[in-house]
Protein backbone atom coordinates (compact mmCIF):
# COMPACT_ATOMS: atom_id res chain seq x y z
CA UNK A 1 0.00 0.00 0.00
CA UNK A 2 1.77 3.22 -1.05
CA UNK A 3 2.55 5.56 1.94
CA UNK A 4 -0.11 7.96 1.38
CA UNK A 5 -3.14 5.67 1.44
CA UNK A 6 -1.34 3.98 5.10
CA UNK A 7 -1.30 7.77 5.76
CA UNK A 8 -5.03 7.94 5.04
CA UNK A 9 -6.46 4.36 6.40
CA UNK A 10 -4.35 5.92 9.65
CA UNK A 11 -6.28 8.87 9.60
CA UNK A 12 -9.57 7.61 9.21
CA UNK A 13 -9.06 5.28 12.39
CA UNK A 14 -7.52 8.17 14.50
CA UNK A 15 -11.11 9.98 13.31
CA UNK A 16 -13.61 6.85 13.61
CA UNK A 17 -15.81 7.88 16.49
CA UNK A 18 -19.53 7.51 17.90
CA UNK A 19 -22.63 9.37 17.33
CA UNK A 20 -23.23 11.46 20.22
CA UNK A 21 -26.81 10.13 20.63
CA UNK A 22 -27.29 6.87 19.31
CA UNK A 23 -23.55 5.46 19.90
CA UNK A 24 -23.04 4.56 16.17
CA UNK A 25 -19.81 4.08 14.38
CA UNK A 26 -19.17 6.87 12.34
CA UNK A 27 -15.72 7.61 10.40
CA UNK A 28 -14.60 10.83 9.68
CA UNK A 29 -15.05 14.14 11.57
CA UNK A 30 -19.07 13.74 11.81
CA UNK A 31 -20.21 14.28 15.31
CA UNK A 32 -23.98 12.64 14.28
CA UNK A 33 -24.88 9.77 12.41
CA UNK A 34 -27.48 10.72 9.24
CA UNK A 35 -30.60 9.63 11.02
CA UNK A 36 -29.81 11.64 14.02
CA UNK A 37 -28.81 14.52 12.46
CA UNK A 38 -31.97 14.64 10.71
CA UNK A 39 -33.83 14.20 13.94
CA UNK A 40 -32.19 17.31 15.55
CA UNK A 41 -32.81 19.46 12.58
CA UNK A 42 -36.67 18.08 12.70
CA UNK A 43 -36.60 19.45 16.55
CA UNK A 44 -35.01 22.58 15.71
CA UNK A 45 -37.42 25.67 15.17
CA UNK A 46 -37.09 27.39 11.74
CA UNK A 47 -37.09 30.73 14.03
CA UNK A 48 -36.51 31.50 17.52
CA UNK A 49 -39.00 31.03 19.76
CA UNK A 50 -40.93 32.61 22.82
CA UNK A 51 -41.05 29.96 25.52
CA UNK A 52 -42.98 30.26 28.81
CA UNK A 53 -42.49 27.66 31.50
CA UNK A 54 -46.30 26.32 33.27
CA UNK A 55 -46.52 27.49 35.71
CA UNK A 56 -43.86 30.63 35.09
CA UNK A 57 -42.33 31.59 38.19
CA UNK A 58 -42.86 34.95 39.37
CA UNK A 59 -40.05 37.54 37.64
CA UNK A 60 -39.34 34.75 34.81
CA UNK A 61 -37.86 37.09 32.33
CA UNK A 62 -38.90 36.96 28.47
CA UNK A 63 -37.50 34.09 27.18
CA UNK A 64 -36.07 32.85 23.50
CA UNK A 65 -35.34 29.34 22.33
CA UNK A 66 -34.25 27.66 19.28
CA UNK A 67 -35.44 23.93 19.59
CA UNK A 68 -37.32 21.79 21.60
CA UNK A 69 -37.13 17.68 21.72
CA UNK A 70 -35.35 14.64 23.39
CA UNK A 71 -32.54 14.33 20.72
CA UNK A 72 -31.47 18.25 21.07
CA UNK A 73 -31.75 17.80 24.93
CA UNK A 74 -29.14 15.11 24.28
CA UNK A 75 -26.76 16.89 22.51
CA UNK A 76 -26.42 19.22 25.54
CA UNK A 77 -26.27 16.64 27.93
CA UNK A 78 -23.43 14.77 25.18
CA UNK A 79 -21.59 18.17 25.17
CA UNK A 80 -22.00 19.74 28.72
CA UNK A 81 -21.52 16.32 30.58
CA UNK A 82 -19.60 13.91 28.62
CA UNK A 83 -16.90 15.63 26.85
CA UNK A 84 -18.74 15.78 23.46
CA UNK A 85 -16.77 19.40 22.68
CA UNK A 86 -17.13 18.30 18.65
CA UNK A 87 -20.78 19.23 19.23
CA UNK A 88 -19.91 22.97 20.22
CA UNK A 89 -20.83 24.33 16.34
CA UNK A 90 -24.31 22.95 16.74
CA UNK A 91 -24.99 24.13 19.78
CA UNK A 92 -23.47 27.92 19.02
CA UNK A 93 -26.06 27.81 15.70
CA UNK A 94 -28.96 27.45 18.32
CA UNK A 95 -28.10 30.20 20.94
CA UNK A 96 -27.39 32.17 17.94
CA UNK A 97 -30.38 31.88 16.50
CA UNK A 98 -32.13 32.39 20.22
CA UNK A 99 -30.27 35.89 20.58
CA UNK A 100 -31.14 36.71 17.04
CA UNK A 101 -35.43 35.94 18.34
CA UNK A 102 -34.59 37.62 21.58
CA UNK A 103 -33.26 41.44 20.18
CA UNK A 104 -36.03 41.01 17.51
CA UNK A 105 -38.78 40.94 19.71
CA UNK A 106 -37.01 43.32 21.82
CA UNK A 107 -36.83 46.28 19.08
CA UNK A 108 -32.94 47.01 20.73
CA UNK A 109 -32.05 49.57 18.89
CA UNK A 110 -27.98 49.96 18.73
CA UNK A 111 -28.97 53.80 19.90
CA UNK A 112 -30.17 51.77 23.29
CA UNK A 113 -27.06 49.61 23.42
CA UNK A 114 -24.64 50.88 26.61
CA UNK A 115 -21.20 50.73 24.85
CA UNK A 116 -22.57 49.30 21.72
CA UNK A 117 -23.46 45.80 22.80
CA UNK A 118 -26.35 44.15 25.12
CA UNK A 119 -24.60 42.51 27.44
CA UNK A 120 -24.42 38.88 27.81
CA UNK A 121 -24.28 36.93 30.94
CA UNK A 122 -23.82 33.55 31.24
CA UNK A 123 -25.42 31.39 34.11
CA UNK A 124 -23.09 30.87 36.52
CA UNK A 125 -22.00 27.24 37.27
CA UNK A 126 -20.71 26.02 40.88
CA UNK A 127 -17.37 25.46 41.71
CA UNK A 128 -17.74 21.91 42.14
CA UNK A 129 -19.43 21.12 38.71
CA UNK A 130 -16.71 23.63 36.88
CA UNK A 131 -14.04 21.54 38.54
CA UNK A 132 -15.57 18.05 37.56
CA UNK A 133 -16.30 19.32 34.16
CA UNK A 134 -12.77 21.06 33.99
CA UNK A 135 -14.51 24.12 31.81
CA UNK A 136 -17.54 26.31 32.58
CA UNK A 137 -19.49 25.28 29.49
CA UNK A 138 -22.01 27.94 28.97
CA UNK A 139 -19.07 30.98 29.46
CA UNK A 140 -17.65 29.11 26.62
CA UNK A 141 -20.17 28.36 24.30
CA UNK A 142 -21.30 32.18 25.24
CA UNK A 143 -17.76 33.03 23.57
CA UNK A 144 -18.42 31.44 20.00
CA UNK A 145 -21.73 33.93 19.83
CA UNK A 146 -20.17 37.00 20.43
CA UNK A 147 -20.62 39.81 17.20
CA UNK A 148 -20.54 43.38 17.45
CA UNK A 149 -23.64 43.57 19.02
CA UNK A 150 -22.87 42.18 21.69
CA UNK A 151 -20.47 42.36 24.68
CA UNK A 152 -19.50 39.24 27.38
CA UNK A 153 -19.58 39.74 31.01
CA UNK A 154 -19.32 36.89 33.31
CA UNK A 155 -21.23 38.42 36.03
CA UNK A 156 -22.89 36.07 37.97
CA UNK A 157 -21.98 34.03 40.78
CA UNK A 158 -23.51 31.74 43.16
CA UNK A 159 -23.35 32.50 46.91
CA UNK A 160 -24.22 29.08 48.67
CA UNK A 161 -24.68 25.61 47.54
CA UNK A 162 -27.21 24.60 45.06
CA UNK A 163 -28.37 20.93 44.74
CA UNK A 164 -28.00 19.21 41.33
CA UNK A 165 -31.47 20.60 39.43
CA UNK A 166 -31.86 17.56 36.70
CA UNK A 167 -34.24 15.51 38.98
CA UNK A 168 -36.06 18.13 40.90
CA UNK A 169 -39.78 19.52 39.98
CA UNK A 170 -40.44 23.03 39.59
CA UNK A 171 -41.48 23.94 43.32
CA UNK A 172 -37.98 22.14 44.23
CA UNK A 173 -36.29 23.73 41.94
CA UNK A 174 -37.61 27.31 42.77
CA UNK A 175 -36.40 26.92 46.70
CA UNK A 176 -33.01 25.23 45.20
CA UNK A 177 -31.89 28.20 43.34
CA UNK A 178 -34.07 30.79 45.15
CA UNK A 179 -31.60 34.07 46.70
CA UNK A 180 -28.58 31.77 45.60
CA UNK A 181 -26.86 34.06 43.05
CA UNK A 182 -25.56 37.48 43.31
CA UNK A 183 -23.25 39.52 40.94
CA UNK A 184 -19.79 40.11 40.83
CA UNK A 185 -18.36 42.98 42.60
CA UNK A 186 -16.38 43.45 39.55
CA UNK A 187 -18.88 44.03 36.96
CA UNK A 188 -21.93 45.56 39.15
CA UNK A 189 -20.24 49.13 37.20
CA UNK A 190 -20.84 47.10 33.74
CA UNK A 191 -24.33 45.81 34.71
CA UNK A 192 -25.72 48.96 36.36
CA UNK A 193 -27.92 50.33 33.19
CA UNK A 194 -27.30 47.91 30.39
CA UNK A 195 -29.43 45.34 28.89
CA UNK A 196 -28.90 41.89 29.55
CA UNK A 197 -29.66 38.88 28.43
CA UNK A 198 -29.16 35.62 30.42
CA UNK A 199 -27.79 32.40 28.43
CA UNK A 200 -27.96 29.08 29.36
CA UNK A 201 -28.02 25.74 27.78
CA UNK A 202 -31.70 25.09 29.06
CA UNK A 203 -35.16 26.42 30.21
CA UNK A 204 -37.53 23.46 31.91
CA UNK A 205 -38.76 25.18 34.74
CA UNK A 206 -37.17 28.79 34.77
CA UNK A 207 -36.26 28.96 37.97
CA UNK A 208 -32.61 29.23 37.06
CA UNK A 209 -33.45 32.27 34.44
CA UNK A 210 -35.94 33.91 37.09
CA UNK A 211 -33.01 34.12 39.70
CA UNK A 212 -30.14 35.17 37.69
CA UNK A 213 -32.99 38.04 36.64
CA UNK A 214 -33.59 38.78 39.81
CA UNK A 215 -29.88 39.23 40.53
CA UNK A 216 -29.26 41.52 37.48
CA UNK A 217 -31.86 43.58 37.66
CA UNK A 218 -31.59 44.11 41.80
CA UNK A 219 -27.68 44.77 40.58
CA UNK A 220 -29.58 47.97 38.42
CA UNK A 221 -29.71 46.30 35.04
CA UNK A 222 -32.06 48.15 32.98
CA UNK A 223 -33.83 45.17 31.14
CA UNK A 224 -33.19 41.53 31.07
CA UNK A 225 -34.16 39.18 28.72
CA UNK A 226 -32.60 35.66 28.52
CA UNK A 227 -31.77 32.99 25.68
CA UNK A 228 -31.75 29.35 25.97
CA UNK A 229 -30.42 26.67 23.14
CA UNK A 230 -33.32 24.23 23.57
CA UNK A 231 -36.54 24.55 25.48
CA UNK A 232 -37.31 20.73 27.70
CA UNK A 233 -40.43 19.01 27.96
CA UNK A 234 -40.74 16.92 30.74
CA UNK A 235 -43.62 14.54 30.01
CA UNK A 236 -43.57 13.14 33.37
CA UNK A 237 -44.28 16.62 34.99
CA UNK A 238 -47.37 18.64 34.57
CA UNK A 239 -45.52 21.80 34.28
CA UNK A 240 -44.50 21.95 30.53
CA UNK A 241 -42.66 23.98 28.20
CA UNK A 242 -44.87 25.09 25.79
CA UNK A 243 -43.36 27.17 23.05
CA UNK A 244 -45.16 29.49 21.08
CA UNK A 245 -43.93 31.87 18.19
CA UNK A 246 -41.60 35.37 19.86
CA UNK A 247 -44.08 37.32 16.61
CA UNK A 248 -47.51 37.31 15.45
Amino acid sequence: MPTRRLLEAALDLVLMGECALCAAHLQGRAALCAPCAVEVDSQTFPAAQRTQPDPAPSGFPACATAASGDAVRGLVTAWKDHGRTDLQPILTALLAQALSGVVDEADLTRARWRDGAILLVPAPISALARRRRGRAPMLDLARTVLTEDFALVDALVLTRVVADQSRLGWRERARNVGGSMGVRTAAVERICGADCVVVDDIVTTGATLTEASRALLEAGARTVQAATCIASVRKRLPESVRPTSVRP
